[in-house]
C-alpha cells in the first residue's frame, strides 16, 4: 500500500488529476483543496479546484475558483 505525502503540492495536484480523470470527483475535490492550501497563489491549482466543483454541480464555487485563477 502507498501513502501520499500530505505536505507536497505536486503529490496533491497529481492525485487530484488522477481521481478527476477516473470521475471520482469527491476524492479529486479533497486533493485539489489540499493543493490550493499548499500553494494558494498557483493559478492551475485554483482552476483545477473550480473544474471539479463544476463537475460536482457546484457552479457557485466553480466560478469562485475560476475567478481566483484568472486574477493570478
Amino acid at each position: 500500500s502507498y501513502e501520499l505525502d500530505s505536505t507536497d503540492y505536486e503529490t496533491a495536484r497529481l492525485a487530484g488529476i488522477a481521481f478527476a480523470l477516473s470521475k471520482n470527483f469527491n476524492r479529486a475535490l479533497y486533493f485539489f483543496k489540499k493543493a490550493v492550501v499548499l500553494n494558494p497563489t498557483n493559478a492551475g491549482a485554483n482552476m483545477n479546484l473550480g473544474n471539479v466543483y463544476y463537475n460536482l454541480g457546484d457552479s457557485e464555487n466553480g466560478k469562485k475558483y475560476h475567478e481566483i485563477a484568472i486574477k493570478l
